[in-house]
């Protein structure tokens, strides 16, 4: 008010300083009736794990604190940029995520100062917490996934995951209008020690992966939070080698087989789909179908195989990747039999070769009640055998895959067997997929 009353002062007694002064008028007037609105690092108050919560600061005629639900330490604030700094994990989204908060801040402001409105520092906190906020915005992780569901159209199976995954982590933390924010390192690897007494590495994995989509997910459509990123890597990268220690070895797979030879064979019964001997047939033609994933083997019809002299070929692909795939299943093998036998009445069901699907039938449904009862079969069988791992109808395929290696097989050659995209394993290798060199890696 002092600097006002100088200027008016002069400028009255003085045209040649008003004019002096002209051009600095705007930013004086500024400086004494325009709020002051940045982000800062609210070193004064510590979390839990160590940070600082980052803090959209508005003052004028006092002072309001409005949470960014981002926290760092010190050493990753540039405090004169209002940034994290580049070394912060995910900050480019981070800080536009920021630098959006802050710029939706000073819009209202400028908004109030235009049409001539009276205000201090509540009045901007309000307007931006409520009215002016972008309500058509997922907030919390739930609303964010069924979002994240509806514009990248995911199948019911996959919902299915997530949903799950939701439930799992909302019930250990005991709020289901959870943030991602309310999600950090320590809860995270909290939740899974307490998960792993009731779900098993692969469903860690699935989980595990599902919340990263989602939190990712998140973050582009500009929701304001900190990644885990140390735990959600430490969960993955320990549940995985709990996973690997599961592939079964190839003399598993040869005690297999002599059992569904000596107690089942080839016969009427594999038309059963809840019988231990169908669910023993699909995990040995699953490890001899090239390793293919069970979602993709229930897809198979008739119309997919090619009969020739030496060996079965099907044409498919990966439901997952939508890559397409040769598949040589040699007569040699006793999944060649199996194939041979309910080939014979796949036209009984709508072409399906396995008997779990038929026409115009609730895949979704079958798909689900049929792994479930599956994995406790495989369970049971394995432990008739003294196999010591968790057996599941999944196992077949990260066996096959183990085995081949195990044996010398070319890398790029499993891939492409595995409807694996030969880039993503950094490895590329041209014609690959001839009848000749699939049969000799069918065959080993």
């Amino acid at each position: 008010m002092l600097k006002m009353l100088i200027y008016l002062e002069l400028t009255d007694c003085c045209p040649i300083f008003a004019a002096q002064f002209q051009k600095y008028k705007i930013k004086l007037i500024m400086k004494t009736s325009s709020a002051v609105i940045k982000l800062v690092l609210w070193t004064s108050k510590e979390l839990k794990d160590g940070t600082n919560p980052i803090m959209l600061c508005i003052r004028y005629n006092g002072q309001s604190l409005i949470s960014t639900h981002v926290s760092c330490k010190p050493k990753d604030w540039n405090e004169k940029q209002q940034c994290l700094k580049k070394t912060f994990p995910n900050a480019p989204a981070l800080n536009a995520m920021l630098a959006d908060m802050l710029n939706r801040a000073i819009k209202i402001k400028i908004k109030l100062e235009q049409d001539g409105i009276d205000y201090n520092h509540k009045t901007v906190a309000e307007l931006f917490k409520g009215g002016d906020a972008d309500k058509s915005k997922p907030t919390t992780f739930y609303d964010i996934m069924q979002d994240m569901f509806v514009k990248r159209s995911l199948s019911k199976s996959s919902q299915s995951v997530y949903n799950n995954a939701y439930l799992s982590i909302s019930r250990f933390l005991n709020n289901p209008n959870f943030i991602p924010s309310d999600i950090n390192d320590t809860n995270i690897k909290s939740w899974a020690a307490h998960c792993s007494d009731v779900c098993c590495s692969n469903t860690m994995l699935n989980y595990i992966q599902k919340i990263s989509t989602t939190l990712n997910y998140a973050s582009k459509i500009g929701v304001a939070f900190k990644m885990p990123v140390e735990g959600l890597d430490y969960i993955h990268s320990h549940y995985k080698l709990k996973v690997e220690h599961r592939n079964l070895q190839a003399h598993d797979i040869i005690a297999l087989e002599l059992h569904f030879e000596q107690t089942y064979g080839v016969n009427e019964g594999l038309l059963n789909r809840t019988s231990k001997q169908f669910v023993l047939a699909f995990f040995l033609c699953s490890y001899h179908m090239q390793g293919l994933a069970p979602v993709d083997m229930l897809q198979l019809k008739k119309e997919n195989v090619t009969d020739n002299p030496d060996a079965y070929k099907i044409v498919t692909k990966r439901q997952k990747t939508h890559v397409p795939l040769t598949i040589i299943v040699p007569k040699v093998k006793l999944a060649a039999d199996i194939l041979k036998f309910l080939l014979e009445s796949a036209d009984t069901r709508g072409g399906y070769i396995f008997p779990v699907f038929y026409a115009n039938c609730d895949k979704y449904k079958l798909s689900r009640t049929f792994n479930t009862t599956s994995n406790r079969h495989l369970a049971a069988i394995a432990s008739e055998l003294g196999i010591n791992k968790r057996l599941t109808l999944y196992c077949a395929r990260h066996s096959f895959a183990s085995i081949k290696i195990q044996q010398g097989a070319n890398i790029g050659l499993l891939a492409n067997t595995l409807g694996r995209n030969i880039a993503n394993i950094g490895v590329y290798i041209s014609n690959l997929s001839s009848d000749d060199e699939l049969y000799k890696l069918s065959i080993m």
